[in-house]
């Protein structure tokens, strides 16, 4: 074999083993996220979610409902937002609702979910974490694990998840990361009722210790920086 074939196929196969490597990294982050879903409302039960939470493997931990229909990017485009930016730590989406008429689809997405991001976000400081389609660093919740409201009932786990991000903690509102969710919890008035009577149980559980001006204040000070003495 000529000194040239040589260089070529040595080439070749590092090229080879390369792309391997590359397929295997890329193999081993989709199976590290992992889904911990609750009923599109964020209504899920706190134990189980943080028991997913605490079983999942890797370095990100992504929430989608059990009857979710995620796009074909959409494990991508979470791995993308946290490999862009290292100072994030949560990134959340938005819904499209399926299963029922336009109408309810339109009231899910735009009054029910699109005003707790209009109402959450100046309570929190930040945006709130939307269940059925939000991503975090597996180290932040190793972070947060021991602080979450684990055994509350009748609360939403995703809000209160959301009071637990800490001053310094970053999250994103990726309005393109959509995923298409069931419209069940909204087919009727008792059901949505008992969806919006968990929220108020949540607040509490933060106040008045997490209360708005405490948080963004917290914020604030977490952002502005550090002089030398």
């Amino acid at each position: 074999m000529s000194r040239g074939r040589r260089a070529a196929d040595t080439s070749r196969g590092r090229g080879r083993r390369r792309r391997q490597r590359q397929h295997g990294r890329h193999r081993r982050r989709r199976r590290a996220v992992r889904g911990a879903g609750g009923d599109g409302t964020g209504a899920g039960d706190p134990r189980a979610s943080a028991a997913g939470y605490d079983a999942a493997t890797g370095d990100i931990i992504a929430r989608l409902d059990a009857d979710s229909r995620p796009g074909p990017d959409w494990v991508a485009r979470i791995e993308r937002a946290f490999r862009e930016r290292d100072d994030l730590d949560f990134v959340t989406g938005d819904p499209r609702f399926y299963g029922s008429t336009p109408l309810v689809h339109w009231v899910g997405e735009h009054l029910y979910i699109g005003g707790m991001y209009t109402v959450l976000t100046p309570l929190l400081g930040h945006a709130p974490l939307f269940g059925s389609n939000m991503a975090m660093r597996a180290e932040t919740w190793r972070t947060l694990s021991g602080e979450v409201h684990r055994d509350a009932q009748n609360i939403h786990d995703d809000f209160d998840l959301s009071f637990h991000v800490r001053p310094g903690m970053t999250v994103l509102r990726d309005r393109g990361l959509v995923v298409e969710v069931s419209a069940r919890p909204f087919q009727d008035w008792a059901s949505l009722r008992r969806r919006l009577s968990f929220v108020l149980p949540t607040v509490r559980l933060h106040l008045p210790q997490e209360a708005p001006h405490r948080r963004r204040q917290a914020r604030r000070d977490a952002a502005a920086p550090t002089t030398g003495a």
